[in-house]
């Protein structure tokens, strides 16, 4: 993941790209397509490594942002009796974008490294055992992952045959699958195979993390859609004096609900995808490696099925019926909603989070201090990750229809899914916040309603996921 992924350019060896550790265990195993573009595969990885650490760091620094500018440290624009804030949301998501493509290296300067790749011990010291011992207390201490250039050795075509002969052992040890889904994952050789391996062994679909492409553009549109709108709101602010926040996200929002619809699309094309599943059909970046694949596909077919003396047509028939059958349901269940729960929740937080905070100001007593918290929270929490799911799985109903047809729904799920529910919220959470700054018991229901409406929105989204795994 250093020097923005480079090491995911192309599948061409280089001497820079070797990792030299022994471990009988994996976190991740990664799998993807050499294929897609490097600057996609690394978004995916960026998104699914470090979204919680960059979340989590971002959300410090915006409440450190907090304490100062309840005492009036952080510059605003000033008007009588208020002072408006602009730093947090001009800042913010930059900088939260920042730590998630990039943070792992500025934690290395202080001594916290991430996750490693592993290389299989052929490749590694097993001479002087000062430095094995050594290597190996390193990697109890840090996750390791597998990718597939690092780990098997693409210069030595001895080492590398051993590696490929030994793929599915390392499938089997890895705790978990990273799947970097895109159009073609099912077209080439090697990530079928790798895929089908996992899930003879594993069949626990949580094991499966599926990083799609469509789900990385939505997230990253709708932090450039929070990050716009923030400006313009700011602008508009400072000029006109008006609030246009909410409809200000009408474009956007449309935008955002039509990759709802082709990630729709995706899941129908992903279905049929391996129910025409044929073997003869897939490709593979290195020509030379096909036939190694199709024996390793024999032995866990053989293996699989029980059968040791199955001859490699029937091996290779039982594997293309596996494909359609189990792997088909399993994947399409993987694949869940758009936005996982927590993906929805960092794009809350880091978005609206630091819009709250350039309210805050010192003139604000203290009770108007706790009520625009307690505010905030229910947005964060409850009601905007309510909005962006329900308004995501509106747009989804009537896959079938296109042109103009979609494009009406994509508008009817915008005003009635997002923008609706969302002036509605407004003007309630207005209404409520008057109240509370007046009544104890007001503000006593609105801190009860952020615990529990965060409860049951976690274990409503979060849930539906899990739901759906099981039933794949």
């Amino acid at each position: 993941m250093a020097r923005g992924g480079r090491v995911l350019q192309s599948p061409c060896p280089s001497p820079d790209d070797c990792a030299s550790f022994q471990t009988d265990q994996l976190e991740a195993f990664i799998s993807h397509t050499w294929k897609l573009n490097r600057c996609l595969k690394f978004l995916a990885l960026s998104l699914h490594f470090n979204l919680i650490a960059a979340t989590a760091i971002h959300t410090l620094l915006v409440m450190a942002l907090g304490l100062l500018a309840v005492h009036g440290w952080l510059p605003a624009f000033q008007y009588p009796g208020l002072g408006y804030g602009y730093c947090c949301r001009v800042f913010g998501i930059p900088v939260f974008v920042l730590l998630l493509l990039f943070g792992r290296e500025v934690m290395q300067l202080f001594g916290c490294k991430g996750p490693l790749v592993f290389l299989d011990k052929t490749c590694i010291n097993q001479v002087d055992q000062e430095l094995k011992l050594k290597g190996i207390k390193k990697l109890s201490q840090r996750p390791i992952v597998f990718l597939d250039k690092t780990c098997i050795n693409q210069v030595d075509q001895e080492l590398k045959l051993k590696g490929i002969k030994k793929l599915s052992a390392f499938v089997m040890c890895a705790r978990t699958m990273v799947v970097v889904y895109c159009s073609d994952y099912l077209e080439r050789l090697w990530t079928v195979y790798e895929l089908a391996s996992f899930l003879a062994y594993n069949e626990s679909l949580h094991a499966i993390r599926l990083v799609t492409i469509p789900q990385v553009k939505t997230f990253f549109f709708l932090l450039t859609s929070i990050y716009v709108v923030g400006l313009l709101d700011v602008f508009a602010k400072i000029t006109l004096d008006v609030n246009l926040t909410v409809w200000v996200y009408a474009p956007f929002l449309s935008g955002y609900l039509y990759l709802h619809r082709r990630w729709s699309a995706q899941q129908v094309s992903l279905y049929k995808s391996c129910q025409g599943f044929e073997l003869d059909k897939c490709k593979c970046s290195m020509t030379e490696d096909i036939p190694l694949v199709q024996t390793n596909i024999v032995k866990l077919m053989r293996w699989k099925d029980q059968c040791f003396t199955a001859d490699e047509g029937e091996c290779f028939r039982s594997f293309e019926k596996d494909v359609r059958d189990t792997l088909s349901t399993k994947l399409c269940a993987a694949m869940g909603s758009v936005l996982s729960y927590e993906q929805i929740l960092g794009a809350c937080l880091v978005g609206h989070g630091p819009c709250y905070i350039d309210l805050m100001n010192s003139q604000m007593r203290p009770r108007e201090t706790a009520v625009l918290v307690a505010i905030e929270l229910l947005w964060i929490f409850v009601l905007l990750p309510l909005i962006l799911f329900c308004s995501g799985a509106l747009a989804c109903c009537f896959p079938t229809w296109q042109r103009g047809w979609e494009v009406i729904w994509i508008c009817t799920a915008s005003i009635f899914g997002a923008l609706g529910p969302a002036t509605v919220a407004n003007k309630l959470d207005s209404f409520w916040g008057r109240e509370a700054l007046i009544s104890d018991a007001a503000l006593a229901v609105l801190v009860l309603t952020d615990c529990f409406g965060a409860i049951f929105v976690a274990a409503t989204l979060g849930g539906r996921t899990w739901l759906q795994r099981k039933v794949g």
